[in-house]
Formats: structure tokens, sequence, C-alpha cells
């Protein structure tokens, strides 16, 4: 037995309904679009809702591609995004590793002009206290020597420490 006389009978006994049996029936379909039985049926009843269930399918097509659409311009968008801040960090390292490469480098020179100034007083103290040495000046030579005896302890304590 088909559908339809599935139908047919369930109309006739509509009418003709006894205590000891009712029947129910229940079509279902997948899919946007009822198949073509269900549509005449719809006809039937309204002539214009074929063309209104077409009409929402289509409308739902749409949406559903609209939407489709707009995920792959805001997935496409944020791959642009991450894509700028990877670059925008690998740049910041770049200046931070530059920066710190200058930054070393004056440190370096600084550091060795000190130690040609600090080795130049300390020679020039040094020449002192021997000339002020060889001339019986020995108090005076001993004051003169003083500060480089001091500051080569500073240096020595500074190196073993390191």
């Amino acid at each position: 037995m088909n559908r339809e006389q599935m139908r047919l009978m369930a109309k006739k006994n509509i009418g003709h309904q006894n205590d000891s049996a009712v029947r129910g029936m229940a079509e279902y379909y997948k899919g946007a679009v009822p198949p073509p039985a269900m549509l005449k049926s719809f006809y039937d009843v309204n002539s214009s809702f074929p063309e209104r269930i077409f009409k929402m399918a289509e409308d739902a097509g749409d949406r559903q591609l609209k939407q489709l659409e707009n995920q792959k311009l805001q997935i496409e968008s944020e791959a642009r995004n991450r894509q700028l801040e990877i670059e925008t960090t690998e740049r910041l390292n770049a200046m931070e590793i530059k920066s710190r490469n200058r930054d070393l480098f004056f440190k370096n020179v600084i550091a060795l002009i000190g130690l040609f100034v600090c080795a130049a007083t300390c020679a020039a103290l040094l020449y002192m206290s021997y000339t002020l040495l060889m001339s019986d000046k020995s108090g005076y030579a001993l004051a003169t020597a003083s500060p480089v005896i001091g500051v080569a302890l500073v240096a020595a304590i500074k190196l073993l420490k390191k």
C-alpha cells in the first residue's frame, strides 16, 4: 500500500470512526523542499504555498552562503592580523637586539676609557711617588702611592668575586 492509498483510507475512516480504532499518519522528508506529492497537496490547500516554500528554501540557501562567506572573510582577517602581530613582534625583537648590542658596545667603550684613565692616573701617581722617594721625601711618596695601592686592592677584590 503506498502513501496516497493510506491517505485516502485515512480520509474515509475519519468519517466512519468507531471507538475501537483510531489511525494516525505522519510524513517526513529531508531537505529544504518537500517531495512533489506533498507540494501538490500544499497547492491544493493554497496555490501560493509551493512558491512560498521554494522562496523560503532559496532565502535559506542565500543566508547560508552569506554566512559561510562572512566566516571565510573573518578567518582571513584574523589570519592577516595574526601575521601582522608576528611580523611586528619580530621587528621589535630585532630592534631590541640591536639596541642591546649598541648599549653593550658603548658600555664597553666607556669601561675601556675609564680603564685607560685609571691606568694613566695610577702610572702618574706611581711616577710621582718614585720621584719623591728618590728625593728622600718618603712620607710624600707613601701618600702619593696609597691611592694606587687602594685602587689595586679594589680591582683585585672585584676580579676575585667574578
